[in-house]
């Protein structure tokens, strides 16, 4: 199932955005969930990442769409985003908050489908390279692509992304579970390596990005044949 936000003032607007993506889901046999925000402010109250689209008006009282997108992205920036609006010449700007489309006012089926095929994609993508985890705010959820490298201290795990670090509770085991069809390898008991941000590799260190990670002498070989194997034999 889908979570999809549909944020705009006008009532008959999102019953009509929604009936068109609920078309389009439904002719593909997938359930989703709508929920509806008439104003940004709404929205953005205690915002968690658990919608996958977010259709977003740019037109809406009090703090417009853009304004409310960039809000957004700081928070969430994996959360696919389409503004809804009757002023085209704005939705341009929607490079600015990683937009994938924009829909114009007033609309009709066939071009929701065309931009529905576009989200559909994205969403097929998002789930292949996307992970979940629970912080002590609430549900988050990661661009695998995006993290360095997962380090557990008891129960408690800090993911090492490209935009800082995010922690959780959980266990070395559970997250290797999650990222099992990714490309990460253990190090040691403490550490999972993300193989595309290895650099180097010194005798019993491993260069990630710009950190130097110790490897234990009982993983070493493992995680040698793992990084190998990745940069397609090529030796380190």
């Amino acid at each position: 199932m889908y979570h999809i936000a549909v944020v705009e003032d006008e009532r008959r607007a999102a019953e009509e955005i929604s009936d068109m993506v609920s078309r389009y889901f439904a002719e593909r046999n997938i359930r989703i969930n709508v929920s509806y925000f008439d104003r940004a402010e709404s929205f953005l109250w205690k915002y968690k990442s658990d919608y996958d689209v977010v259709f977003m008006d740019i037109d809406l009282p009090g703090e417009n769409g853009l304004e409310a997108a960039r809000k957004m992205r700081k928070l969430d920036k994996t959360t696919v985003l389409v503004f809804v609006t009757n002023m085209a010449q704005f939705a341009v700007k929607g490079y600015e908050v990683d937009a994938l489309d924009f829909i114009v006012k007033p609309v009709d089926y066939d071009s929701v489908a065309i931009k529905m095929m576009r989200v559909a994609e994205r969403l097929k993508t998002r789930t292949e390279q996307g992970v979940s985890i629970m912080t002590p705010t609430g549900m988050r959820r990661l661009d695998i692509s995006q993290i360095k490298y997962v380090e557990v201290l008891g129960h408690k795990v800090t993911y090492h992304t490209e935009d800082g670090d995010i922690s959780a509770t959980g266990s070395l085991k559970s997250v290797e579970q999650k990222f099992s069809d990714a490309n990460f390898s253990r190090c040691n008991h403490s550490y999972l390596v993300n193989l595309r941000f290895v650099r180097g590799i010194n005798g019993y260190s491993v260069k990630v990005g710009n950190e130097e990670l110790p490897i234990s002498r009982s993983r070493r070989k493992e995680f040698l044949t793992s990084v190998n194997n990745f940069f397609g034999g090529g030796g380190v």
